[in-house]
C-alpha cells in the first residue's frame, strides 16, 4: 500500500497512476463500495469496444437507500458520441464510474491542492480520448453523507472555482452545448448556491459569479420560491440582495456561536 505525504485525494490518485504497471486505470473512494465483478466487467468492456474510456452506471447510497444513476438513459451499450458525454459532465464528472487507458494520463495530473480534483481533471481526459463507450451495468456504490466534501459550506468556494473550469471548457470547445437551456440553468443554480452558502472572500470569484447572474437571463425551472426571489434581487437590486445575504450570514454565525456556548456550559 502506497501513501502520500500531503494526504490529499488528488495526490493519492497521482501516486496510484505513477505506480501502476498495467494498461488500464480505475478508481474507488474509501467510503464507497463496488460489485464483485467491478474490475472484470469494466476491463472486458474497454477491451471489447477498444475504447480509451468506458463509463458505467452506479448507485447513490444515502441513509441506507439506493438510487440508480443511469448515465445515458437512451443509450445502449457501445460507443457514445463525445458531445453526449461532454453534456453529461455537468452532473457526472467522476472518475470512479469509469475505466481509462493509462496512457490518457500522460501530461494530465489531478490537482493535489484542490478539494474537487475530479471536476478539474475528467473533462481533460474526455477531451483527449478518441473513443468513449458506455457499459449499461451498475458496478459502483457511491455513499454520500451530509458532511461530505461537496455538502459542507466551507468548500463551496472551491467547488465553484473547479466547476467554472469545466463550464469554460464547454463554452470554448462545445459552444453549442454551452448555450443549451439545461446547461445555462445548471450554471445559474451553481452560482446561486455559491452566493447563498459560500464564504465569498475571493474578489475574482465574486465578480465572476455576479457576472454570470447578470448576463445569464434564464430562470431555472427547478428553483424554489426563495431562490427565485434571490436571483431576481441579485439581477435587479444587487445592493439590497447582498445586504440581506450579509445580514442572514451574521445571524447564522451568531446562532451557531450561541449553540456552541450552550453546549459547553450545559455539560
Amino acid at each position: 500500500v502506497y501513501q502520500t505525504k500531503d494526504g490529499s485525494q488528488g495526490a493519492a490518485r497521482n501516486l496510484g497512476i505513477l505506480k501502476s504497471k498495467g494498461d488500464y486505470v480505475m478508481f474507488a473512494d474509501s467510503d464507497d463500495y463496488v460489485v464483485n465483478e467491478f474490475c472484470q466487467n469494466a476491463l472486458t468492456a474497454i477491451q471489447k469496444f477498444n475504447s480509451d474510456i468506458v463509463i458505467f452506471d452506479y448507485f447513490i447510497v444515502k441513509d441506507g437507500k439506493l438510487t440508480l444513476q443511469n448515465i445515458f438513459s437512451k443509450q445502449v451499450a457501445g460507443n457514445v458520441d463525445k458531445k453526449i458525454v461532454v453534456a453529461s459532465l455537468i452532473d457526472e464528472s467522476f472518475v470512479w464510474n469509469k475505466i481509462f487507458k493509462r496512457k490518457l494520463f500522460s501530461n494530465i495530473e489531478f490537482p493535489s491542492d484542490e478539494k474537487y480534483e475530479d471536476i478539474s481533471t475528467v473533462y481533460k481526459l474526455i477531451a483527449k480520448a478518441k473513443k468513449i463507450s458506455y457499459l449499461n451495468k451498475t458496478l459502483y456504490f457511491y455513499v454520500t453523507r451530509s458532511d461530505s466534501t461537496v455538502n459542507t459550506n466551507t468548500n463551496v468556494d472551491t467547488y465553484l472555482a473547479s466547476s467554472l473550469k469545466l463550464y469554460s471548457f464547454i463554452q470554448n470547445d462545445y459552444p453549442e452545448i454551452y448555450k443549451r437551456d439545461e446547461i445555462q440553468e445548471s450554471l445559474v443554480e451553481l452560482v446561486l448556491f455559491y452566493i447563498s452558502k459560500g464564504k465569498r472572500n475571493d474578489d475574482f470569484l465574486e465578480d465572476k459569479a455576479m457576472n454570470i447572474i447578470t448576463n445569464t437571463h434564464i430562470i431555472p425551472k427547478q428553483l424554489s420560491n426563495k431562490s427565485r426571489i434571490l436571483l431576481l434581487l441579485l439581477r435587479y437590486f444587487p445592493l439590497l440582495a447582498n445586504f440581506l445575504l450579509s445580514a442572514k450570514r451574521k445571524v447564522t454565525e451568531n446562532w451557531g456561536m450561541r449553540k456552541w456556548v450552550w453546549k459547553i456550559i450545559s455539560h
